[in-house]
């Protein structure tokens, strides 16, 4: 019994010093992050940060010696920047700044409730992307572009629901892949053609002729959110360029 006591209290002890250990590892890391309100929310999806605008800058700032990583938060309101061990605070922001100045992103350093409040946000570990992992969010932006079109045709003409799937999924998955290819692949130009012509394949793989015309007109509304869609998130909306497809078979 005794033992059984000794080991219980071993094990109770083992858990208290894991636990010191792993709160020491994350003040230690807080005390090394700086965080910056950033203008990466997603226009055609308001609730989620942008993943191929925000990737770049994200890569950019950890290639840098004296950052160690760059996240972001499922918003796409704050960025937060760590420190590598070896740096100086003054020398990282001055990077970070340098890094935001360049691609002309204009940022505002968070401190005192509002740095405290996003630094809780940021240690718990969930709702913040690094990276590549951004590209969950250009995932769920393809996604809500897709589904708002679709919405936006069955509004006009009837869609069988395999029909209307297929179409949301074909859609997802174009600009999917845009928002994921290297910005170095091809000019603006270049992939604003290369989405027309796969949209436009995908719309003649699934509609007629008057469910293309309702999907050009869908598209022709712009991308973002309107208050006709009747979303959650309502916003003014410009039409793209880059979605006037042909209807030729």
């Amino acid at each position: 019994m005794h033992r059984t006591i000794l080991a219980i209290g071993a094990l109770g002890l083992l858990g208290t010093s894991c636990a010191f250990a792993e709160d020491a590892v994350i003040n230690a890391r807080t005390d090394r992050v700086s965080l910056f309100g950033v203008p990466f929310r997603c226009p055609a999806a308001p609730q989620i940060g942008c993943g191929s605008i925000s990737k770049p800058i994200l890569l950019e700032l950890e290639r840098d010696s004296t950052i160690s990583e760059a996240w972001l938060n499922r918003t796409g309101t704050v960025l937060a920047v760590v420190w590598s061990e070896a740096a100086r605070s003054e020398s990282t922001l001055e990077a970070a700044k340098s890094i935001f100045e360049t691609n002309g992103v204009p940022v505002s350093e968070l401190t005192g409730s509002a740095y405290t409040e996003q630094l809780k946000s940021f240690t718990t570990g969930t709702d913040w992307y690094r990276g590549s992992e951004v590209d969950t969010l250009s995932k769920i932006e393809a996604r809500t572009i897709a589904l708002r079109m679709v919405h936006r045709v069955q509004a006009t003409v009837t869609l069988a629901p395999e029909k209307a799937d297929a179409l949301e999924a074909g859609i997802a998955s174009v600009f999917e892949h845009r928002f994921n290819s290297s910005p170095n692949v091809a000019g603006p130009i270049c992939k604003r053609e290369q989405l027309t012509e796969d949209i436009g394949a995908v719309a003649r793989a699934n509609l007629d002729e008057k469910g293309i015309a309702a999907l050009e007109a869908a598209f022709a509304k712009g991308v973002k959110p309107l208050a006709e869609d009747n979303e959650t998130t309502k916003s003014k909306s410009a039409a793209p360029q880059c979605c006037n497809f042909s209807s030729k078979s």
